[in-house]
């Protein structure tokens, strides 16, 4: 048996929690995620691999404030939309998206503003261009950025990464 959203259901009223790790919890959909959304505390959540949860569950997030690292990995049904849902969460420094596989240069626009990234995974983003890449030359503090597997970016867009003084 796994963690369902009758369970994420049961943490709604937990408001001090500041970490919630559901790696792997595949029979969590958009409510389970909707449940979270009151949990203004939350600093880091995990939701890699939980296959159910589309743009609508990530709108849910988008209130988060607190939050600084969200694991979205594998989140495959995730896309631009749900991405552009988490601009305004700008205590965000560590961001996962490896595997969010119809995120688009679009989606990593909207990123643009997230000043306090230091930490942003793009593993197997394959639709990501040398154009969304150069949409991130404004986020001076990443100092790790996983472009593993993103085929379509090139030397171009690596060039455009070269004022990230932080980047190690």
């Amino acid at each position: 048996h796994q963690v369902t959203d009758e369970g994420i259901r049961s943490l709604s009223g937990l408001s001090a929690i500041t970490t919630l790790d559901l790696f792997g919890c595949d029979e969590v959909t958009n409510e389970g995620i909707r449940a979270l959304s009151g949990l203004s505390a939350l600093t880091t959540l995990d939701l890699s691999d939980c296959n159910e949860v589309t743009n609508e569950g990530i709108r849910a997030l988008s209130g988060l404030s607190a939050l600084t690292t969200l694991n979205l990995a594998g989140c495959s049904r995730v896309t631009d939309e749900g991405i552009r849902s988490l601009s305004g969460l700008l205590a965000l420094t560590t961001l996962d998206l490896g595997g969010c596989y119809q995120v688009t240069d679009e989606g990593i626009r909207a990123l643009s503003g997230l000043l306090a990234l230091t930490t942003l995974k793009l593993l197997s983003c394959s639709k990501v261009t040398n154009e969304g890449i150069r949409a991130l030359s404004g986020l001076s503090a990443i100092t790790t950025l996983d472009l593993c597997d993103c085929n379509k970016v090139t030397d171009e867009g690596i060039r455009a990464l070269s004022g990230l003084s932080a980047l190690t």
